[in-house]
Order: C-alpha cells, then sequence, then structure tokens
C-alpha cells in the first residue's frame, strides 16, 4: 500500500511532464515475484497513457514508414509522393533515430532513444497507447532496438541508467515484467525462440520465460556479446565484439560449437540470418572482408566470398539470394548456395538503412539525403523523398504490407 501512494504522489508531482502518462510501476499479476528489480525508481519505473482502445487497422499499401535520421517517424505515400503523417518524441531536442519499428495487425510500434514507445495507427499516425520507461531527460535510454512482439507481449531492453529487459502488454502499453540487466550496454535487439527470450548485456547472455520473466541461464563470457542472437530453430547463435560466433543450445546456453574469423576481421554485429539451416553473416576489418555461410549444425564453412578493402555494412536475404552492401556504397547480389557474385554495383547515394525490396526490379533504401528507389536490371538510382534536415547518422524503412 506505501508503494501505491508514493507511485501516486510522484506521479502528481511529475504528470505534466510525462505525457500524462499513468504510472504502472507494478506489474498486472505477480510475476513481479521473478524479477530481480521489483521496486522501480524514477530511472527505470513504467509510465503507460492508454489514450484508445486497440484494435486491428487495415494497412496503407500505398505507403512506405521512414524513420528519418532526426528522430522522427514519417508516413511517405510513394504513389502521391506525399507525407501522410509524422510523429516524434516529446523531447524536441532528441534529434536522433537508432531504432527500429514493428507492425502487428496494423499498428506500428516504435521505440524512441529517450525511452518512449508509441503504438500508432499506420493509416493516421495517431496514438493507441504512449508508454515511457523511466523519466530520464539526458542520455540514450533505447539504442538499435526493435520491439519483439509475441502473442499480446512487446519485448525491449534499454541501457544507461535504465538497463532493463522489458515486457509490455500490447493492449495499453503496462508492464507485465521487467529485469535489471548487469551491465549498460544493451545496444542488440532481443531474440524470442520456443517460448524464451534471450538478450545480452555486455560480456553476458541471458534467458528468460516469456510468459513470466524468470531468468533461466546466464553465462558469462571474455568479451562484450556485440552480435544480433539469431536461430535456426533449434539453436541459438550470438557473436562477441570481436572476431567469435558462438552456438548455444537455447535450453542451458551450453556452448555446441564457436567459429573464429580471421584476425583482420570482426564485429559481426546485426549483419547475420539463419536461413535453410545455414547461417550467413559479413565482417568489418582491415584488408579484405567477407561474408559468410556455415553450417548451423555444426558450423562448417560452406562458402566464403571477399571484398578488398570494402566493410560488409548490411546483408538481407530474398527470393533465394543474399544481398547487401559495403560502407563504401557497392551493392551485391550473392547466390546463398555458392555465394557466388551476381550483381555488384557502386552506387552514388551510399545507404545508410535497411533494403526493402519493392518488387523484382526496384529495391529502396535511404541515403543522408533522402528516399532511393534503386531500378536494379538498368541500375539507376531516383530519389524519391528528399529530406530538409542536415543530421547524420542511421536510418530504417518500411514498406507496409
Amino acid at each position: 500500500m506505501q508503494r501505491t501512494i508514493s507511485t501516486f504522489l510522484f506521479f502528481m508531482v511529475v504528470s505534466s511532464q510525462l505525457l500524462a502518462q499513468a504510472p504502472n510501476s507494478a506489474p498486472k499479476s505477480d510475476k513481479s515475484l521473478y524479477s530481480n528489480n521489483q521496486i522501480l525508481t524514477m530511472e527505470d519505473m513504467v509510465f503507460n497513457n492508454s489514450i484508445t482502445p486497440i484494435k486491428k487497422v487495415p494497412l496503407d499499401t500505398c505507403s512506405i514508414l521512414i524513420y528519418d535520421l532526426d528522430g522522427k517517424l514519417i508516413s511517405y505515400n510513394l504513389n502521391t509522393e506525399k507525407i501522410n503523417w509524422k510523429a516524434q518524441a516529446t523531447d524536441s531536442d532528441r534529434t536522433m533515430s537508432g531504432n527500429k519499428l514493428t507492425i502487428k495487425d496494423g499498428i506500428v510500434y516504435v521505440p524512441f532513444i529517450n525511452g518512449e514507445i508509441y503504438a500508432l495507427n499506420n493509416q493516421t499516425g495517431k496514438a493507441f497507447w504512449k508508454t515511457r520507461l523511466g523519466n530520464i531527460k539526458k542520455g540514450i535510454i533505447i539504442k538499435s532496438q526493435i520491439p519483439t512482439i509475441v502473442d499480446n507481449q512487446l519485448f525491449i531492453t534499454t541501457q544507461n541508467d535504465n538497463s532493463n529487459i522489458y515486457a509490455l502488454d500490447i493492449n495499453d502499453g503496462g508492464l507485465i515484467w521487467n529485469y535489471k540487466l548487469d551491465y549498460p550496454y544493451n545496444h542488440i535487439p532481443i531474440l524470442f525462440f520456443n517460448n524464451m527470450v534471450f538478450t545480452q548485456s555486455a560480456p553476458y547472455f541471458y534467458s528468460f520465460d516469456a510468459k513470466t520473466g524468470k531468468a533461466l541461464y546466464k553465462r558469462v563470457f571474455n568479451k562484450a556479446m556485440y552480435g544480433k542472437p539469431i536461430t535456426d530453430n533449434k539453436n541459438v547463435f550470438i557473436s562477441d565484439e570481436s572476431r567469435t560466433l558462438y552456438a548455444m543450445n537455447p535450453n542451458n546456453l551450453d556452448i555446441l560449437w564457436q567459429y573464429e574469423l580471421p584476425e583482420n576481421q570482426y564485429n559481426i554485429k546485426e549483419r547475420i540470418f539463419c536461413h535453410n539451416n545455414n547461417i550467413y553473416f559479413g565482417t568489418k576489418g582491415s584488408g579484405k572482408t567477407a561474408v559468410y555461410s556455415l553450417k548451423s549444425e555444426n558450423g562448417i564453412l560452406n562458402w566464403k566470398t571477399e571484398f578488398n578493402n570494402e566493410k560488409i555494412e548490411y546483408i538481407t536475404e530474398n527470393n533465394g539470394f543474399l544481398w547487401g552492401y559495403t560502407e563504401k556504397g557497392v551493392i551485391f547480389k550473392l547466390d546463398l548456395i555458392t555465394g557466388k557474385k551476381m550483381e555488384e554495383f557502386q552506387l552514388t547515394n551510399i545507404p545508410v538503412s535497411n533494403i526493402e525490396f519493392k518488387n523484382e526490379t526496384f529495391l529502396l533504401y535511404y541515403c543522408e539525403a533522402g528516399l532511393i528507389e534503386f531500378d536494379v536490371p538498368n541500375k539507376k538510382e531516383k530519389y524519391l523523398y528528399m529530406r530538409s534536415s542536415i543530421d547524420s547518422g542511421d536510418a530504417f524503412i518500411k514498406l507496409i504490407r
């Protein structure tokens, strides 16, 4: 009772600064019994403001979502070439993107670096709910995250003065469970697999029961785990900040095998994915870098395709091929089975985002000047949207479909 009264008094004092959000410092059930952080402070308390009941929304399939470099989210109509709506964090000084978004049932779930998460109507940009993780006015709270949504739960990790993993209710943004992580360096999206959640925190790698938040296992490594965790639907894989990729048993985090990169290559980070029981990843480094394919079962090398003095910046899979681009703006297409280079072309406008495939002929990416449509057969670049701000950094785009 004392905790409830204290939370209410705190909210009355700061409500004008917090979007009139309602404090939800206590989870909605006794699942908090598994949390190591049950008494939430100003740094990690959850404030959720439910604006309107959540409901499925038809998709605006003529539009693309642009999470711009300045931290604004834009819905842009590709047919009319006009902006439908914009959304941004409450703190106007947070002019940085740094995160990604998820669409489920026509609702856009987007985190901002100041710790806010919004659930927006994809057609209008109007909010169903807004949640803030902590009341920290300076510094970055959410970075390099994409909301992972399973059933009615949204999973995300925070960093710096907050540093929790949260499970939020997608119906109103309220807290279901949370757990305090050991370090403030939580820069990688989480993985959901087999009713478990996996996440890193500097040298630690954790597994949690997704429903209750109960900590299951924690493994410590010699270096920071700075790679995106992935799965082949059997095991989980994660790389460190240096040269090692690990395969682990998801049930106990025992190491099954590990793969060492050459000394001049490192930092797989988020340039990794699984497809048909194979792992594909790209590297950075000095001299020759490469895209690799390994058998997920045992880590045996399938193939390696080298790039001279070109750091691999991004890779993805589309229609049975591996696409990517280098730091200097060379876009490439590889055969997934052999690693053979099918396409390679120097772009004029260097990408700073992921790639979206409009169809078999056109792909889309974002550069510091705006949205580019690339005609693959004719190797031509066309501006679809010119941005006005001068910010630099990373962006994210998402076709609505």
